[in-house]
């Protein structure tokens, strides 16, 4: 029984650590000079956390789309080049050339081709199969199997929209509470109110003068 023909996407990349293969199936990737990345790249102009790649649905399976910048929204210092031209974003396509800063160069491809013969192809490189980036404060990490790829790119802050801007989530306003209705208040009032009319009714006997003693009829 023959393999089945599929699309393997594949970058090879030219930095300082010399010519390398990478096979791309995770759904997204963080290259950069510094260690954590998920892709570290070596060279003049590269930034720590230059640039991102994201897997997005296509209508013949999927592909991957350049992100200048971390998943912050913060773009890189000496920004990406694809095919020449500056991009800020830019869904891939068949071996476009992608220069990260000016000492860093890569090629995408798309192989269709049977699992075989994709090994064979592969032969003659020095390849690797990166499948997640690691988690880091300025990566973002999602499984193989995670198909929000969508959700995650709705997630990044592109550059062309907000440079150097982080998202900020709308702070929560707190409830007004109902002020409660003060029944003592009325209560203290009715007990005062008693006290100073039953006072007017002492007072008021008091002051009367006392009654004169009937007049005794002389026999």
């Amino acid at each position: 029984m023959s393999d089945t023909t599929q699309d393997h996407h594949v970058l090879t990349i030219e930095d300082e650590s010399g010519s390398r293969t990478l096979i791309l199936k995770a759904a997204t990737y963080s290259l950069g000079r510094d260690s954590s990345n998920g892709i570290v790249i070596k060279g003049k102009g590269v930034s720590r956390q230059h640039a991102l790649l994201l897997r997005l649905p296509a209508p013949n399976g999927y592909q991957y789309r350049v992100v200048d910048g971390n998943s912050e929204g913060k773009a890189s210092a000496n920004g990406v080049l694809v095919n020449g031209k500056r991009s800020n974003s830019h869904n891939l396509k068949h071996r476009d050339e992608i220069y990260f800063g000016s000492g860093v160069r890569a090629v995408y491809e798309i192989v269709s081709m049977e699992n075989s013969q994709f090994i064979q192809y592969l032969e003659p490189a020095d390849y690797q199969s990166i499948k997640s980036s690691p988690k880091t404060s300025t990566s973002t990490t999602i499984s193989e199997e995670d198909s929000q790829e969508q959700t995650l790119f709705n997630q990044v802050i592109p550059p062309e929209l907000s440079e150097g801007a982080v998202a900020k989530s709308p702070v929560e306003q707190p409830a007004a509470s109902t002020p409660n209705r003060p029944w003592w208040i009325i209560g203290v009032v009715a007990i005062i109110l008693i006290a100073l009319g039953a006072g007017l009714l002492l007072n008021r006997e008091e002051s009367s003068p006392p009654p004169e003693p009937a007049s005794q009829e002389q026999s």
